[in-house]
C-alpha cells in the first residue's frame, strides 16, 4: 500500500513538472559598470505574461549611473536607443508612445 502511494505521488510529481517549471519572471541586475548579470532571457511559451524585475546593486544614483531595461525587436533597437537617449532621464530614456518599444522598466539607480 505504501509503495502504491509512493508511485502515485511520483507520477503526479513528474506530470506536474512542466507546469511548475514555467518561470514567468526574471530578476536582472545592472551594476555601476554598465553591465547586466544576464546575457539571455528565455520565456516559456506557457507564460501569458512575463515580468522583468530590474535590480541595481550598485552605489551610484540614477542621475549618474541609472539603468533601465527596454525590449525591442533587433531591427528596431538602434532607433529606439537613439530616440530614448534624446528623450532623456525624465522619460526613463524611452521616447513617449514609441511603437518600437515592446516593454520597458523605469530607470533605477
Amino acid at each position: 500500500m505504501v509503495f502504491k502511494k509512493l508511485c502515485v505521488a511520483a507520477i503526479l510529481a513528474v506530470a506536474s513538472a512542466p507546469v511548475l517549471a514555467a518561470e514567468c519572471s526574471v530578476d536582472i541586475a545592472g551594476n555601476d559598470q554598465m553591465q547586466f548579470d544576464k546575457k539571455e532571457i528565455t520565456v516559456s511559451k506557457s507564460c501569458k505574461q512575463f515580468t522583468v524585475n530590474l535590480k541595481h546593486p550598485g552605489k551610484l544614483g540614477k542621475n549618474v549611473m541609472g539603468h533601465n531595461w527596454v525590449l525591442t525587436k533587433t531591427a528596431d533597437m538602434q532607433g529606439a536607443v537613439n530616440d530614448g537617449m534624446a528623450a532623456g532621464l525624465p522619460a526613463d530614456y524611452v521616447k513617449k508612445d514609441d511603437a518600437r518599444v515592446i516593454a520597458h522598466t523605469k530607470v533605477i539607480g
